[in-house]
């Protein structure tokens, strides 16, 4: 079991959320639900692949998964801590990841990473989804 699922999340008020939120570009939206909303908008389908794919690395790893739909060129994301009914440290976290993960430093640094390694040692996915993003 990983650590972040032995540790009880704890659901923020609202000042903490509304501090949390001013950390996050203004894009970002509270839903009466409440949760965390963004459209993400980007240049074609293998942009917005492609950032889904760096955020989905991210999100596995902390163990907090978002729950977006993509449509074409649009992702559109809803975050929240189901275990606390409410939103946690972790969405604003997650929400921040995305935030660097749709800039060009975000495309940047995936190029960096998965560049230095020998051709060996990279996922079969980076041949069949981040060639089209990381080499344009």
């Amino acid at each position: 079991m990983r650590a972040s699922r032995i540790l009880a999340a704890v659901r923020l008020g609202e000042t903490e959320v509304n501090q949390a939120l001013q950390r996050l570009s203004p894009a970002w939206r509270l839903s009466p639900a409440p949760c965390l909303e963004r459209t993400f908008q980007f240049k074609n389908f293998q942009a917005a692949f492609g950032f889904m794919s760096r955020v989905a690395i991210a999100a596995d790893k902390a163990d907090h998964h978002p729950n977006w739909s993509n449509v074409y060129n649009t992702v559109d994301v809803k975050l929240w801590t189901h275990d606390a009914n409410g939103l946690t440290e972790k969405d604003f976290a997650l929400a921040a990841v995305m935030d660097e993960a749709a800039t060009d430093a975000g495309r940047r640094l995936w190029k960096r990473l998965t560049c230095s390694l020998p051709q060996n040692q990279l996922p079969f996915s980076f041949f069949v989804f981040w060639g089209p993003f990381v080499f344009h």
